[in-house]
């Protein structure tokens, strides 16, 4: 294996070290009334015989037949947004979120039959990674990635690279708050040892609240040498679903890909 392809199946994995793997217990207290609680009732007063009228005719008011009506809600089918000129929105409904990245990257869901079209389409640029990604197809979809994007232009500061976009998709327990998943992944990636200058803040999406997550790695390619790499990582939870989307790129590219990151993800949309 070349040290192009090497580089190319670290940075897959790498992007998607975080999985949430523990669960929180949570405790839940009932309160319920005394059993030697007792109750003062007033006493009953003596009723009185009710006095007799003679009967009185009231004519009876003539009213329509009462008909019982039953309204069924339907579902809301959510309205996406679709991408401005120059984009592509991909909408994935069976795992409950849509996403536009620039129409010159390469997208696809991850699952193998979605991706032969984008290894038709990685072909053309660079064969070498189409071969590599092909091959790490079925564990990145056992993983959990959904989707994964590539950006195919070529950037001479790193010709070696493709940045690329991951979106990965996990349950998490009911119990789970958003919280707690931040905190337990960040946990998770510090243990890993591969992380470096990690970064974090809480930001405000049109999806929602999420936790932007910025950090340094290198990697081992041959030997002593060491590839560096850039990661942006989103993280967001919606009905009981984990989202973590995974940015990749060469730190000579960071500065100059970070505001495409940020608007990628901004255009993120459920789709449930």
């Amino acid at each position: 294996m070349t040290s192009q392809q090497k580089l190319i199946v670290y940075v897959l994995v790498l992007a998607n070290i975080l999985i949430f793997c523990c669960g929180l217990p949570v405790a839940i207290w009932f309160m319920l009334p005394s059993e030697d609680q007792t109750i003062a009732s007033a006493p009953t007063p003596a009723l009185k015989a009710a006095p007799t009228f003679p009967p009185t005719a009231i004519p009876s008011p003539t009213l329509p037949p009462t008909t019982a009506t039953r309204v069924i809600p339907l579902p809301a089918t959510p309205v996406l947004t679709p991408a401005e000129p120059g984009w592509t929105l991909h909408s994935l409904p069976q795992d409950g979120f849509a996403i536009s990245v620039p129409t010159s990257w390469a997208a696809q869901p991850s699952d193998p039959a979605a991706l032969a079209s984008l290894m038709r389409q990685v072909q053309e640029k660079n064969p070498q990674y189409a071969k590599v990604l092909g091959s790490q197809a079925p564990q990145m979809a056992a993983a959990g990635i959904k989707f994964i994007a590539i950006d195919l232009t070529p950037q001479p500061e790193a010709p070696n690279f493709a940045t690329n976009l991951n979106v990965l998709r996990h349950t998490i327990p009911s119990a789970t708050t958003f919280d707690a998943y931040v905190n337990t992944n960040v946990k998770q990636l510090q243990d890993s040892g591969i992380a470096k200058s990690i970064t974090r803040r809480r930001v405000k999406l049109p999806a929602g609240d999420a936790e932007e997550i910025r950090y340094a790695a290198a990697m081992a390619i041959t030997g002593a040498e060491k590839t560096q790499m850039a990661l942006t990582q989103y993280l967001l939870v919606r009905n009981q679903q984990g989202y973590v989307l995974s940015f990749t790129t060469d730190p000579k590219l960071d500065a100059k890909y970070f505001p495409l990151f940020e608007k990628i993800v901004r255009s993120l949309q459920w789709t449930q």
